[in-house]
């Protein structure tokens, strides 16, 4: 089972995009690859993970109620970081489905070396 570190910030996203910017920044450091993904359901969505990549560690990065907010983190980041070796996301940003009856969402990172 992947490592499921909770260390999400909370706040609008025009207070935390900096800092999630230099987490992933810090984590680009020590990591060989990582991936950028919203979901409702980290648990779940970290076993989905588990069984079909070799992944280490979802580390969740921002809770947020607002699903949109949430996508919009997602594509900015993605721009940000897409031509970084280490980056391992093969759409824009926003491509994933969830349950959309639950919340908060949250942003979260998967990491692997």
């Amino acid at each position: 089972m992947i490592e499921i570190e909770r260390r999400q910030s909370t706040g609008h996203l025009s207070q935390v995009k900096a800092d999630l910017v230099k987490r992933l920044r810090n984590y680009m450091q020590r990591w060989k690859y990582m991936k950028l993904g919203i979901t409702t359901d980290p648990d779940g969505r970290a076993s989905a993970h588990d069984s079909k990549e070799e992944w280490s560690k979802m580390v969740l990065l921002w809770e947020t109620s607002s699903e949109s907010k949430a996508r919009e983190a997602e594509r900015f980041l993605v721009e940000r970081f897409k031509n970084s070796e280490q980056f391992e996301n093969k759409r824009g940003g926003g491509g994933g489905a969830y349950p959309r009856d639950r919340w908060p969402c949250y942003l979260y990172v998967l990491l692997a070396n």
